[in-house]
């Protein structure tokens, strides 16, 4: 936050945390610290899908246009390659 490295970024989508879903401390999880922090951004910030490690890992392309909707839950990409 303070380097600068994020700035200009327009959403922040964040995978699941497997071991802490259920893991709270003083009331806030893992998603909570996130979306406090990452806050400063006025980006929308949304957790818990089911990218990355885990047990369903699915990856993400880096490049493509994607839609984050906050509300309904979802990110949606342009496919990766044409």
């Amino acid at each position: 936050m303070r380097s600068g490295a994020l700035r200009g970024v327009r959403g922040v989508a964040l995978g699941r945390f497997p071991g802490f879903e259920d893991y709270e401390d003083r009331g806030w999880t893992v998603l909570d610290v996130l979306r406090d922090r990452l806050g400063a951004l006025s980006a929308p910030v949304l957790g818990g899908l089911d990218v990355g490690h885990g047990d369903t890992p699915l990856s993400l392309a880096l490049g493509p246009v994607g839609h984050l909707d906050t509300e309904a839950g979802t990110l949606t990409t342009e496919p990766a390659t044409r």
